[in-house]
């Protein structure tokens, strides 16, 4: 059986650049493979995966978690979930809309991941977690969850704090 191969040549924009430059950290610190065909292999995969996804649930998921830690600043845990949860919503634009059509997401999972910092500030008290995590909920409802336009959808989905 003879197997079939093809390359592909495309051109890098500039945020795609930056990223490549990226590879070599991400290669020494053991997040990446060091090989760039499989790094597109994985990526190519990755997208025909998450084009699948319907996002809805995953938003009204975060929307719980940074409802859950506005009530719960201390929890240390709940970090995570929110990055964890961010960064695959953010993946899933990324791959149905494109880098520049997921661009009004991208503040959610780097404010998230400011979280993490937070959190090992002893200058930062739980009042500044739950006054983040209150700005974070309400830009997620106000620019996402009732924006049927950015999801696509015919419906609307609001959600209020509890």
């Amino acid at each position: 059986m003879e197997k079939e191969k093809g390359s592909l040549i495309f051109q890098l924009g500039p945020r795609e650049i930056q990223k490549m430059k990226e590879i070599p950290l991400l290669v020494k610190e053991g997040k990446f493979p060091d090989n760039k065909s499989e790094i597109f292999r994985r990526g190519f995969h990755a997208v025909r995966e998450l084009v699948e996804v319907n996002e809805r649930p995953l938003l009204k998921l975060l929307f719980d978690r940074l409802q859950f830690g506005i009530k719960n600043p201390a929890n240390k845990d709940n970090a995570e979930y929110l990055i964890a949860l961010s960064s695959v919503i953010y993946a899933t634009l990324i791959a149905k809309r494109g880098v520049l059509g997921a661009e009004s997401f991208e503040t959610i999972p780097h404010t998230c991941r400011y979280l993490r910092l937070i959190g090992e500030n002893k200058d930062l008290n739980e009042s500044d977690v739950s006054k983040t995590l209150s700005d974070l909920a309400s830009t997620m409802n106000t620019m996402f969850l009732k924006d049927t336009n950015f999801m696509g959808s015919n419906r609307t989905m609001h959600l209020t704090s509890r």
